[in-house]
Order: structure tokens, then sequence, then C-alpha cells
């Protein structure tokens, strides 16, 4: 697939096929590309800001995954504008199973090719790549026995990260973080925001 800029008015003259790929009822694109390799070659003119965003409505082919019957015509026609789904609320709403699901069976990594070798790095990705995300399956004490956390620690409270970003144990801890889990990590934030408090208080000199 190859294109190039035109004109409002090439794109608009008679016998050019103008295909609105952002338009709710429409194939996800990714499917409109699989069909046009076995349709072959033909020309047809999309709207800039619509091709900027041709995978938004399908998250690339993750919504495949997600919602399965997605890509099919009824739901693409009655409910295709409320598509993409929000992957946070997705992620809160999601049972353990499917969790689990995704974190054994599922990978995503993202890569930088030449176009010249996408060609081998395909062939390269399907001989050699295993999951490179890292997910950790220990407690928090016992996470931070194998890494020493006081550098980053400081840092986090330096620039006020807590309370702002989550830790870096939860972002690749498995599963979702137990009540517990969630007081102590509110306690941290509390007990944060009084040492800042305290250190940023100025001192009262007498008169």
């Amino acid at each position: 697939m190859t294109g190039r800029y035109a004109s409002k008015g090439e794109a608009k003259k008679k016998g050019n096929v103008i295909n609105n790929c952002g338009w709710w009822f429409k194939p996800w694109f990714y499917q409109h590309a699989q069909k046009a390799l076995k349709k072959g070659e033909f020309v047809e003119y999309i709207p800039t800001r619509e091709y900027y965003h041709r995978h938004t409505r399908s998250l690339y082919w993750e919504g495949k995954l997600i919602l399965p019957f997605g890509d099919q015509w009824w739901f693409r026609f009655l409910l295709g504008w409320m598509m993409p789904p929000k992957v946070s609320l997705l992620k809160a709403t999601q049972g353990e199973a499917i969790r689990n699901y995704y974190h054994e069976n599922h990978v995503i990594q993202d890569m930088l090719v030449p176009l010249y070798r996408v060609g081998d790095a395909l062939e390269w990705v399907h001989r050699e790549m295993e999951p490179q995300y890292a997910m950790s399956e220990l407690n928090e004490k016992d996470f931070w026995r194998m890494f020493d956390g006081s550098l980053y620690d400081k840092a986090r409270r330096k620039y006020k990260a807590v309370g702002t970003f989550m830790s870096v144990y939860y972002k690749c801890k498995k599963g979702r973080k137990t009540e517990k889990e969630v007081a102590e990590a509110e306690k941290e934030v509390a007990e944060a925001k009084i040492e800042v408090a305290v250190l940023e208080t100025p001192e009262v000199k007498g008169t």
C-alpha cells in the first residue's frame, strides 16, 4: 500500500472513489486492507484526518481481542459509534480469568523497522520472538528485597510522583491490588503529603 497527498478537487473528480473510513459503520481499516490484497490494485482517496485515525476505532487489531464481535456489520451499524472502548474501563471491569488470559497468551511489542527489512523482521518475530513485557508474581515485600528501591523512592518523593503515578511494583504486578494493598498505598500517599508539608513549613522567628 502506497499513498500521496491529493487535493480535494482531485479527489472529487468524476470516477474517483472517496473512502470515508472513519465513519462508525465502516469496516475496520486493517480488515479493509486485508480485502484489498485479494482485490488487487486499485486507487481510493481517504480524507487526511480519517487516515490519521484509521486504526482508532479498532485499536489497531486489539479491538477484535477485546470485543470479538466488534467488527461485525450489525455491531458497527448499531453501536460502532461507541468505539473504541476506554481501555482503563475495560481493565477495571474485566474478570480474573480474562486478565490471566491476557497475561499468559497476549503480547504487545512495538518495533521500529526500516521498510525494506519488514519481511525479514516478520520472519524473525515468528521464529524468535518471546514475550518482552515484565510481569511479576512476587509480593511487594519480596519485590523490594530483590530490587533496591531507596533511590527510586527518593526520586518519587522529590518529583511528587507519589499519589500521581503508581509505583513500579503495581505496574508490573500480576492481578488486581487487594484491599490491603490499596489501603497501604493510600497510607503511603498520606505520609508523603505530611512529610512534604513539614519540609515546606517556613521557620517562624520571634520578634
